[in-house]
C-alpha cells in the first residue's frame, strides 16, 4: 500500500502544481457581449405656472395602477 501526498500539504511545489484541475468551461470567444444602454433619463419637467398644492393628473402607463391618480405637486 502507497500512501499519497496530498498537493496543499506537500513543501514540493512540483506536486501542487501538477494537481491543478483543468476548467469545466472554455469562455466562448466567438459570441459577442450584450449591448449596455448608457443612457441616463433626464430629470422630469414640471410646469412654471402651478401654485402652491395644485394637483396634475398623473398618466403613467409604467403602472397601471397608478394611471389616471391624482398627484400634488408642493
Amino acid at each position: 500500500m502507497e500512501w499519497k501526498i496530498l498537493p496543499f500539504l506537500s513543501k514540493n511545489p512540483a506536486i501542487a502544481a501538477t494537481a491543478k484541475k483543468p476548467p469545466k468551461f472554455y469562455p466562448a470567444d466567438d459570441i459577442k457581449k450584450s449591448f449596455v444602454n448608457k443612457h441616463k433619463s433626464n430629470p422630469t419637467k414640471f410646469r412654471l405656472m402651478i401654485s402652491n398644492l395644485q394637483s396634475k393628473l398623473r398618466r403613467s402607463r409604467r403602472r397601471k395602477k397608478e394611471e389616471g391618480k391624482r398627484k400634488i405637486f408642493a
